[in-house]
């Protein structure tokens, strides 16, 4: 049986891909190629990720500005927090766990990445594990 996703919802919680540049925030070049893909198969898709400084050393070597992603109306970006330790994702993560509950229990669709104990791709697997609800998960590595 063939899922319809054209009209599904896609949530996204990943690590930084975005930066928040002085024209607005500008996409790493990869994600913004699979943001395309994303867009393609479902009718809205909703990213939410910390936005980090621009820096020519922040590792985001090639970014586009979100603005040019054909289809956005159909995107939400959610900047959150980029609180790299410990006691700055602290302070932030009531507020941080209070979005991420409302996004996840509105898509039709959950995607995370989750990198280490104290990243936001972690906490939305908590919620929806603790909510019941199924979600796919992907990590890049080197050296596998």
């Amino acid at each position: 049986m063939s899922v319809d996703r054209s009209s599904g919802t896609l949530l996204l919680v990943i690590p930084p891909v975005v930066e928040l540049a002085d024209s607005g925030y500008a996409l790493d070049g990869d994600f913004a190629n699979n943001l395309r893909a994303y867009l393609r198969s479902f009718g809205h898709v909703t990213v939410a990720c910390p936005a980090i400084p621009q820096s020519p050393h922040n590792g985001l070597v090639k970014t586009i500005p979100l603005s040019t992603i054909e289809d956005r109306e159909r995107l939400t970006f959610i900047p959150l927090p980029y609180t790299y330790r410990e006691d700055r994702h602290l302070l932030h993560y009531l507020r941080t766990r209070n979005i991420l509950r409302e996004e996840v229990q509105k898509a039709d669709y959950l995607l995370f990445s989750p990198h280490a104990v104290f990243d936001w791709s972690t906490l939305a697997a908590k919620i929806a594990i603790s909510a019941g609800l199924s979600f796919d998960m992907e990590a890049d590595g080197d050296g596998y």
